[in-house]
């Protein structure tokens, strides 16, 4: 039912069964951008927004804005 799931891979940065849970969900997966994300073919405003402090709010917005993206994001 969420459009935006935040999501981590907890201190150790790993992959985590929620990675892959959200956007199973059809929501789109919000989550910090780590080599193992990307090893498991993660990438960004792809199939997943990979975000920090400095750029959530601004991608989030964007996403709001371009609902057709939002959409193909989480299709992917």
């Amino acid at each position: 039912a969420s459009w935006f799931v935040p999501a981590c891979g907890t201190i150790v940065k790993e992959v985590v069964r929620k990675h892959f849970e959200i956007p199973a969900c059809k929501s789109c997966l919000i989550t910090e951008k780590t080599p193992a994300l990307e090893a498991a073919c993660f990438v960004d405003m792809q199939n997943c927004v990979f975000a920090d402090e400095t750029d959530v709010l601004d991608k989030i917005d964007y996403l709001f804005q371009n609902l057709e993206e939002l959409e193909r994001i989480t299709n992917a």
